[in-house]
């Protein structure tokens, strides 16, 4: 009997890692293309990726609803140049819950101010359903 509970736990632990793997797995592909989609201005991506209660924070102290974050790629107001992660990613992921920092060279124009800057970036991500989604994002400079 203590043979069957053993193999049971194992393979429920086993299962559990490999949950996890694919997990962080489609997390790393959601953190590329959110850069992605903020270099091209995909409101498409963006709807997707970004969660309905989404709180976009800026090293300014600035800080977007997800209507906002769209609008001001769209009108122009924000225009990302370029997105350069300079860290591998330090992810943490708990349940449905996933912490994510990493540093990143950013090129941004704002209203047509053109800003380069190294940032300190902590995203958190929840899975809802079968994909992640960005629910909060904050960055400091460095």
């Amino acid at each position: 009997m203590k043979k069957y509970i053993f193999l049971f736990l194992s393979l429920l632990i086993f299962g559990f890692s490999k949950a996890a793997t694919t997990d962080t797995t489609g997390l790393g592909k959601c953190i590329y293309d959110l850069d992605l989609a903020l270099l091209q201005k995909d409101t498409v991506a963006l709807h997707r990726l970004l969660h309905t209660d989404v709180m976009y924070g800026h090293s300014n102290g600035w800080i977007e609803k997800k209507a906002e974050v769209i609008n001001n790629l769209y009108n122009g107001t924000l225009h990302y140049e370029s997105i350069k992660p300079t860290t591998t990613p330090i992810v943490v992921v708990e349940h449905n819950v996933a912490a994510v920092r990493q540093t990143a060279d950013i090129i941004v124009s704002l209203n047509d101010k053109k800003i380069t800057l190294t940032l300190h970036v902590l995203q958190v991500w929840i899975k809802t359903h079968d994909s992640w989604q960005l629910f909060s994002r904050q960055s400091t400079k460095l």
